[in-house]
């Protein structure tokens, strides 16, 4: 599948979902989501992410390279990574303050929030 909107497409279909309700599904309303579907919106990590969580490889989302689905063991060992990471997140009490943050930061704000974890973990080594 060459485009982005017939990779999206498939997994509706997959899903058995109409636009719509895979709109639901992903949290977002039908226009963005029709936005990422042709393109003109790019598709944010949290979205890649919960589509990983459905078993789709992300990589074959975004370039149609690979396999649509993750093998169980590769889907696995990644979400018991993504896991740990919020779980150490959540042992120091900042996952309400992550959740506050914009599902889409500017590159400012992504940079300031970079800047703060490397120098928060400098203050840990």
């Amino acid at each position: 599948m060459s485009t982005l909107f017939e990779r999206l497409s498939a997994i509706d279909d997959d899903l058995k979902l109409s636009h719509s309700r895979m709109a639901v599904e992903l949290g977002v309303n039908r226009s963005t989501y029709y936005k990422y579907k042709n393109g003109t919106l790019a598709i944010p990590k949290s979205i890649l992410i919960i589509l990983r969580l459905k078993s789709y490889d992300d990589h074959w989302v975004l370039s149609g390279k690979g396999q649509m689905k993750l093998k169980d063991s590769v889907h696995l060992v990644e979400m018991q990574k993504r896991l740990k990471l919020i779980s150490k997140l959540d042992s120091y009490g900042v996952l309400d303050s992550i959740e506050k943050l914009s599902e889409t930061p500017s590159s400012v704000q992504k940079k300031i929030i970079q800047e703060f974890f490397v120098f928060l973990a400098s203050k840990f080594v």
